[in-house]
């Protein structure tokens, strides 16, 4: 019973004809008869480049902590660093609160920082769940789901999400500013939006890291970008934060905005 309350809780928050088909089973799936499109670029071309820059960004990290294991700099792995800073973040900020909509979300990695409340439901929206269902972990979770899709055609009813997150996403959309104007959209009346990017600490040769780093994806914005887009989508800007991942030149920027009441 508790399985087919979720299903119809669910299909409310779809418009009408969106999903091809569920897979309620162990990882809780949804595809969706149109994924979407941006423009002329369907979505199977941003896919092959995102699944580019995956692979070399996991050769760099695999690489990186075998040179720190053999140097015996065990505290220089990237993943366990970067994993205690969103912790850090999140104690700062906040559990995600209400129903939760994971723009971006990948694998789901930042879902165990929802605050898993008795009715509420977390979904996870990417294009690319075919390619994350090996790396989908079922922590028995029965209102978590993973929805094929865009950023920029997002499939869900008006004012139906507490809180939306893109994290360390939205250089990867074609389109940033239709991708927040959906977030908008989305969002009940004093929604919150949460937004992180990864940013690099100035000096000459992350200069050139980051320039590569701007190559290897879609889009990139700077805070001042990231502000503007979210005021002209609406929004009102209430908190920043700066957080720095240890042994490494990354800085995490954090932005909080609420959907301004209509």
């Amino acid at each position: 019973m508790k399985k087919i309350a979720t299903v119809i809780k669910l299909k409310d928050y779809f418009s009408p004809s969106q999903i091809k088909k569920y897979d309620l089973g162990f990882k809780n799936i949804i595809y969706l008869k149109k994924p979407g499109q941006i423009g002329k670029t369907d979505h199977r071309e941003r896919n092959l480049r995102v699944d580019i820059y995956q692979k070399i960004y996991l050769i760099w990290v695999y690489w990186s902590n075998l040179v720190n294991t053999l140097t015996k700099k065990s505290n220089r792995n990237f993943e366990k660093n970067f994993n205690l800073t969103t912790e850090e973040l999140f104690r700062t900020i906040g559990l995600m609160q209400g129903d939760v909509l994971d723009v971006g979300g990948g694998c789901g990695s930042f879902r165990g920082f929802w605050s898993n409340r008795p009715g509420s439901i977390y979904v996870n929206h990417d294009p690319n769940i075919k390619s994350f269902e090996n790396f989908i972990i079922n922590e028995k979770a029965e209102r978590v789901f993973f929805v094929e899709g865009v950023a920029e055609n997002l499939p869900y009813k008006d004012n139906i999400y507490d809180t939306v997150l893109i994290a360390d996403a939205l250089d990867h959309f074609y389109n940033p500013k239709k991708s927040v104007e959906e977030a908008f959209r989305t969002l009940k009346n004093n929604g919150k939006l949460i937004i992180l990017q990864c940013y690099r600490k100035m000096s000459w040769l992350n200069f050139v890291k980051e320039f590569i780093h701007q190559k290897m994806h879609i889009s990139y914005l700077n805070k001042t970008k990231i502000s503007r887009l979210i005021q002209e989508a609406g929004f009102k800007e209430t908190k920043h934060y700066n957080f720095l991942v240890p042994h490494t030149s990354i800085k995490l920027y954090v932005l909080q905005a609420l959907k301004r009441q209509l």
